[in-house]
């Protein structure tokens, strides 16, 4: 009975955050391809910000040059969710500071209103339903029509630097609980420097032994994002060739 109620716990927390829950293929533990490592890290690496075409600049590397420090701003209501939010945050920021490279935790909690105690440089706000349209008000018109969408409900500002050192999160406190876990999945990943949509999570994640965690693959590209032989700003052509070169180096 308890081992059926761990699995339930921690399947309903994959669900929760639009990761899902299935079977690990063994093949994914084997010893990836240079081709397989090189495609899924140029998939999570770069999101497309900065101009396109022959004068623009292109994707371009993302990430984090200090330690990211969460803190979190309210919480939604708890509509029977199996895993409660800060939970929820807490277990997908111990994921990402597993990655070489990259140091994530939270470090404070408070009600929506109030000032956190600790100084955090990434704040994750969960905007109550009465404070939605004073918020909204506030917004340039596409970021508000962003945060107002029904079917999305979040919003994440910052995180189109080059250097990421101050990024929020706005979820709108109206969101289902479907919505807020496709966001805190997708926009998380935006903030620490990834490009991580909710339908290409098993690409990248698995869920084994009683705990979420990046497969070999997925770990593997994760990393190379963070590898001290790339930098913030780094396009996107540039980097893919030095991360060929980089595996090359190292047996692949």
């Amino acid at each position: 009975m308890l081992r059926n109620i761990l699995l339930l716990t921690f399947g309903s927390l994959a669900l929760m955050l639009g990761l899902g829950y299935y079977t690990t293929d063994p093949s994914r533990l084997d010893k990836p391809a240079a081709t397989q490592v090189e495609l899924l890290f140029d998939k999570i690496a770069f999101s497309g910000f900065g101009e396109g075409g022959p004068t623009g600049t292109g994707p371009y590397l993302r990430r984090w040059q200090e330690p990211v420090k969460i803190v979190l701003i309210g919480a939604p209501p708890e509509n029977g969710d199996t895993v409660p939010w800060a939970d929820a945050v807490k277990s997908m920021a111990a994921l990402y500071d597993r990655l070489r490279g990259l140091d994530v935790a939270v470090v404070d909690e408070v009600p929506y209103g109030e000032q956190p105690s600790e100084h955090g440089n990434l704040q994750i706000v969960t905007i109550p339903p009465e404070s939605m349209e004073q918020v909204m008000d506030s917004l340039p018109p596409k970021q508000a029509g962003i945060l107002g969408n029904a079917r999305g409900g979040c919003l994440v500002l910052g995180s189109d630097a080059a250097t990421l050192n101050t990024v929020t999160i706005l979820i709108a406190g109206t969101a289902s609980a479907s919505g807020r876990a496709t966001c805190l999945g997708e926009s998380l990943a935006t903030a620490l420097g990834f490009t991580i949509e909710a339908k290409y999570t098993a690409d990248v994640f698995r869920v084994g032994q009683g705990e979420l965690r990046f497969h070999g693959l997925g770990l593997m590209a994760a990393e190379l994002v963070y590898d001290p032989a790339l930098h913030p700003g780094m396009p996107r052509d540039e980097a893919r060739a030095v991360v060929a070169g980089l595996l090359k180096e190292r047996g692949f």
